[in-house]
């Protein structure tokens, strides 16, 4: 299966959204295959990177399906100044 249809990518200052890739099975795999984590959602672990994959491609075809999906997140936090306020 290739990458998804074009989906948005909402940015801010200093978060980001986009659609999955592929490549973005990886990180599934870790966050999916963690027992301690997966102990507080409702789908079952992942054991390997296929069913990892399997999770980002389902993700594609509920964009297909339904015009949305998970998105792959990344948050700039700045940095911290001597009073804890984030810069």
């Amino acid at each position: 299966m290739t990458d998804p249809i074009p989906s948005k990518i909402i940015e801010t200052s200093r978060t980001r959204l986009r659609p999955l890739k592929i490549e973005d099975s990886v990180a599934m795999y870790e966050l999916y295959s963690d027992p301690e984590t997966m102990k507080y959602w409702s789908n079952q672990p992942v054991f390997d990177l296929a069913g990892a994959e399997k999770l980002v491609q389902a993700a594609w075809r509920y964009l297909k399906s339904w015009g949305f999906n998970m998105k792959a997140c990344s948050v700039n936090v700045g940095e911290f100044t001597e009073n804890g306020r984030i810069a």
